[in-house]
């Protein structure tokens, strides 16, 4: 039995790919904001033109070639110079070459399936469909007849699977490919067949001829025929038929006054591009959740079906050597790749495998540890409570009356097995008068918490600024009284043990108590930061910042909100932040986490806070992206009769993926709640800044993603950024307080 990747690594270390830069000054004027494309389109145009790989250094005005170029009338050569593509300083570039070789792969088979470059997706050529027969008796009743009727009018919706990948290298320099399989799900009709005034804002759409995805942003003045100047004074009917994505046919069917849509693409840069488009020409993309579970179970590939195809793709590639870096063949193993045991290591282990302290119980002085939170709480254990009752405040509509006493009793008696007394008023109130709800909030006797019942949110979406959800939560907020909701669904269901446990904790930590630590941390590290943005529609709106100790015990924290087109926090605001934070909390050594991709900006004053706080006691750096997104996933493979079985591995495991990068499974076999077939998606991430041993930090990752003491559900991702993320998505709808707060009350879950 072993742990492995699914992963294929290079029979060959790749040493060298010898290139030249050529540091360019484009001869049309273009305005530095718009360098960077510019330098990009003639990169591709010369690509196409030479048919070899050709690449733009934005950051130098350089272009990158593996042949030899002269100056033309676009561009100017100002100097030359020979480069290792393969060397690490140009990492960026070589897997950009990886990217293109491995297209090109696809692109070159006689019947070349649809390819998304920029998501790193080759797609079947074969579709699925996701309809279901209905269950009808044999009588042929009115109703049976209705149901088929209504069933021929509504949107079919297909499935396509796709191919995913991506590269990364070893420190032996073998190039390591990584496979993964999904599916994406779409309409059968065109926008215009379903009804424009069917969608909603921000709903996703896709080209009928080529893939590429889109959100709508609304319906156009403009007609598909009307003449527009920013595609040559061309009509969309025009430019379409120039570009061949509408026939002949297609042409003269088309209605001509048909109004256009507003769509947007989304843009690496942040700021997304918006267009025109015709309706006829788009189709809307569905979540998984819009149509029967059981069929989404039925099409999903577990981890075994996902091996297997993936060695298909490998003897793909290494048949007829189709995937070649500047036509040198590359050979990739036909085993998955496997781990040496210093790089890879099961964190739940030895004196660690009960790491979560949970105290002592109300009746007895043994300390507890276990090793999942639903140990802990089936004994009625927490590490920290209310050392007094709690007086707390029940908002209910008055004809919920009886059903919200019968679930606070509930409650109250359970809190009273964890030795948490709570005293509880009653209040009323009408959930459809805005007024005043508001006015409720606001007379409220002073409290330690308030319940509220509410309705269900599926009755407000077609107007949130009604919820009385968020009304409540924003009025408690203005008071700094935390404040827990109470769905008329769940009280419709009544009291369950397991879900009030989740409340419980739920509750215990909006009160600014832990139920819960880390009992033994890894290395030397005191104290952890959290960074993360939150975005909407395009922009960045919300920033917020974690400071835990060792434990994963909450310090301080901040939040923001703020509207601009950058992908990061403002430098000066960032810098303020983390002076702040080590002036309250000194540190000999300190980690941050960054929720996904470290900004050059927030890069830079990092560097500039480790050299200050250096004369201030802080010896110890280390920088860590925390990175949701990618396609590595973990396989238990074993040898039974003879033959190899693929199964989900337990959550627990990390590894060493890359020379600075390490992968972990915070969720495993028993988390795979969504289907039976689906595989838990790992965690990665990515040292920036320190020297502390990458699987140290992998393992403070794993026991902070343990630390959400809001609820029992595991979290993939470590309470440093989970948090974090969260806060900055409340501090957007205005449901928090400002500026750094030293209150350990968790008002975001």
């Amino acid at each position: 039995m072993s742990l492995r990747e699914l992963s294929f690594v290079s029979q060959a270390p790749i040493t060298s790919l010898p290139f030249t830069r050529y540091r360019i000054k484009l001869t049309q004027v273009v305005e530095a904001s718009e360098q960077a494309r510019a330098l990009g389109k003639l990169a591709r145009e010369l690509e196409w033109q030479y048919k070899s790989p050709i690449l733009a250094d934005s950051t130098n005005s350089s272009i990158l070639s593996s042949i030899s170029l002269s100056s033309s009338d676009q561009y100017e050569i100002l100097s030359t110079e020979s480069i290792d593509l393969a060397s690490p300083s140009y990492e960026r570039f070589f897997f950009e070459l990886c990217n293109s070789a491995i297209i090109d792969a696809f692109k070159k088979v006689k019947n070349p399936p649809r390819i998304d470059r920029y998501k790193k997706r080759v797609y079947s050529n074969e579709s699925f469909s996701l309809e279901r027969e209905e269950n009808r008796d044999n009588e042929d009743t009115a109703s049976n007849i209705d149901l088929a009727l209504e069933t021929q009018k509504q949107d079919k919706i297909e499935g396509q699977k796709y191919l995913t990948f991506d590269f990364v290298r070893d420190q032996n320099q073998y190039l390591v490919l990584i496979l993964d399989f999904a599916s994406e799900y779409h309409s059968r009709l065109t926008i215009d067949q379903i009804g424009l005034s069917n969608l909603e804002i921000g709903q996703k759409m896709v080209h009928i001829y080529d893939g590429k995805i889109c959100d709508f942003i609304g319906i156009a003045e403009e007609t598909i025929d009307t003449k527009i100047v920013d595609i040559g004074n061309n009509s969309l009917l025009e430019y379409h038929h120039q570009k061949r994505n509408l026939s002949d046919q297609d042409l003269e069917m088309i209605v001509k006054d048909s109004p256009a849509v507003k769509v947007s693409y989304p843009s690496s840069k942040g700021k997304s591009f918006e267009a025109l488009h015709i309706p006829q020409l788009l189709r809307t993309i569905y979540d998984r959740s819009q149509f029967d579970d059981d069929i989404y179970h039925d099409n999903l590939w577990n981890i075994s079906k996902k091996v297997h195809k993936a060695f298909e793709t490998i003897s793909f590639l290494n048949q007829r050597n189709r995937f070649q870096l500047l036509n040198q063949p590359i050979q990739f193993s036909t085993k998955l790749r496997e781990f040496a045991p210093k790089v890879c290591k099961l964190f739940p282990s030895g004196s660690k495998a009960n790491n979560l302290d949970f105290g002592k119980h109300p009746n007895s002085e043994q300390r507890l540890a276990v090793s999942y939170p639903r140990a802990g709480l089936d004994k009625y254990y927490l590490l920290d409570k209310p050392n007094q009752s709690v007086k707390s405040v029940l908002l209910y509509p008055l004809e919920w009356k009886t059903k919200a006493k019968t679930y606070s009793d509930k409650l109250k008696d359970e809190l009273n097995k964890f030795g948490i007394t709570l005293l509880i008023a009653h209040q009323v109130y009408n959930p459809k008068d805005k007024v005043e709800i508001r006015q409720v909030c606001q007379k409220l006797k002073e409290c330690d918490f308030v319940f509220a019942c509410v309705p269900n949110e599926s009755e407000f979406s077609q107007d949130s600024s009604a919820d009385p959800y968020k009304i409540i939560k924003k009025q408690l907020v203005q008071r700094k009284i935390p404040s827990q909701m109470i769905m008329k669904s769940s009280l419709d269901k009544g009291w369950d043990k397991y879900t009030g446990h989740n409340l419980i904790i739920g509750i215990n930590a909006k009160l600014g108590h832990a139920s819960w630590c880390i009992k033994e941390t890894t290395g030397t590290a005191k104290s952890f930061i959290g960074l993360d943005v939150s975005r909407k529609d395009g922009k960045t709106v919300g920033a917020s910042a974690f400071v835990l100790n060792a434990h994963g015990q909450l310090i301080d924290w901040a939040a923001s909100d703020f509207q601009a087109f950058q992908e990061s926090f403002d430098p000066e605001i960032l810098e303020n932040l983390l002076l702040d934070f080590f002036s309250a909390y000194p540190t000999k050594h300190l980690v941050i986490h960054r929720d996904g991709k470290l900004q050059d900006a927030e890069f830079q004053v990092l560097v500039k806070i480790k050299n200050e706080l250096a004369s201030n006691g802080l010896e110890k750096l280390d920088v860590v992206e925390v990175i949701k997104s990618g396609f590595c996933r973990a396989v238990w493979l074993q040898h039974i009769d003879g033959v190899d079985t693929y199964t989900n591995p337990k959550r627990g495991w990390g590894w060493v993926h890359s020379h600075n990068e390490a992968v972990i499974l915070t969720t495993g076999d028993r988390e795979a709640k969504v289907s039976p077939n689906s595989s838990p998606r790992p965690l990665r991430i990515k040292q920036r800044m320190g020297d502390t041993d990458l699987l140290t930090l992998a393992e403070q990752v794993y026991w902070l993603s343990e630390m959400q003491v809001g609820s029992t559900q595991t979290i993939r991702l470590p309470i440093t950024t989970y948090y974090a993320d969260r806060a900055a998505e409340f501090a957007q709808e205005g449901l928090l307080p400002r500026g750094i707060q030293r209150d350990k009350r968790l008002w975001f879950l």
